[in-house]
């Protein structure tokens, strides 16, 4: 269980880094230089919370890739708007929401990019490695 918890790590760390830098630029180019500190702490509840949803998410046998991703994406949604809910994170009217959601979807797309890269860079390392234990 330890060594589960210290690959999601990286993971926690990463999201949670670019969630901020994505926030604190929004709310610096709109003007607003006020972030609650009690934020940072529920984002990180947020993340721990999607953490154990996507071990869950382990264990079903999706057909692809693609609806796995999709499935992930969607539950990670669902549980941010939750979370805005309940820590009045942002209002629900349909200017806020869709603000909201494109901030969310610069998100995915920078944290799925960058968690692919992770995979990729890892790949090729344990190739070389397999590669120099052949020779």
């Amino acid at each position: 269980m330890k060594e589960k918890i210290m690959a999601k790590l990286p993971f926690i760390f990463s999201y949670y880094t670019i969630i901020v830098v994505v926030t604190c630029s929004y709310n610096l180019l709109i003007g607003n230089t006020l972030i609650r500190i009690g934020w940072f702490l529920e984002l990180l509840a947020c993340l721990v919370v999607f953490v154990l949803l996507d071990h869950a998410f382990g264990f079903i046998n999706f057909k692809s890739n693609l609806t796995c991703l999709l499935a992930e994406t969607g539950a990670a949604y669902i549980l941010f708007l939750v979370f805005s809910f309940f820590f009045h994170w942002n209002g629900f009217t349909p200017g806020k929401l869709l603000t909201s959601t494109l901030l969310f979807l610069i998100v995915a797309v920078t944290g799925i990019t960058y968690s692919n890269y992770r995979h990729k860079l890892r790949t090729k390392e344990l190739n070389n490695l397999i590669k120099k234990q052949q020779h």
